[in-house]
């Protein structure tokens, strides 16, 4: 399946979303590991509402939400993109999940959060990006910190895993911290 490229990096390329990629989107909303270590407000987990939301979300201006692909080639591993775009106080929220746990953990989350930063801050002129990840998933904490975002804040305890509660942290970067990353 070919899909249309939205952003092309080195590793991952990000492409249009379809109805036809429900299925995987589906198969990692059931996937416990996966949905927990989510951080931002996933879809819904219904399959006909997810098929119903790729059709509808492109014609919104308030999100934009894009598969991960291996560059090269036709291989949906996650997704990610910006939720809850504010134009009047240029913010959003970002989210991202790679959903094929085999490349978790090969820097695949790095590239496409810089590439959504780059899209936010120098296209779209967003001043703030925010985004919400569990305490525990110090992988991508730290990705996200590589990336420049900052502490903002914390949920205590406002997410759960079997019996065991963990906080949800907040973090943000601004346009200006975001440049300087890339000048420097």
């Amino acid at each position: 399946m070919s899909r249309a490229i939205f952003l092309k990096g080195k590793q991952i390329d990000l492409v249009c979303l379809t109805k036809s990629d429900a299925e995987a989107v589906h198969r990692w909303h059931c996937d416990m590991e996966v949905i927990f270590n989510w951080g931002g407000q996933p879809f819904p987990a219904d399959l006909k509402a997810i098929e119903d939301r790729l059709e509808t979300q492109h014609k919104t201006k308030t999100s934009l939400m894009l598969g991960l692909q291996l560059s090269g080639t036709d291989d949906l591993i996650g997704m990610g993109g910006l939720s809850y775009i504010e134009w009047p106080w240029q913010r959003a929220e970002l989210s991202m999940c790679i959903g094929e746990k085999e490349h978790q953990g090969k820097g695949y989350g790095r590239e496409t959060t810089m590439m959504i930063l780059d899209h936010a801050f120098t296209k779209l002129n967003l001043h703030s990006v925010m985004l919400r990840v569990t305490s525990c998933n110090q992988r991508a904490i730290k990705c996200y910190e590589a990336c420049g975002f900052k502490p903002a804040g914390r949920r205590r305890e406002s997410r759960i895993d079997g019996e065991e509660f963990h906080d949800v942290l907040f973090m943000d970067i601004l346009t200006d911290e975001f440049r300087s990353r890339m000048n420097a």
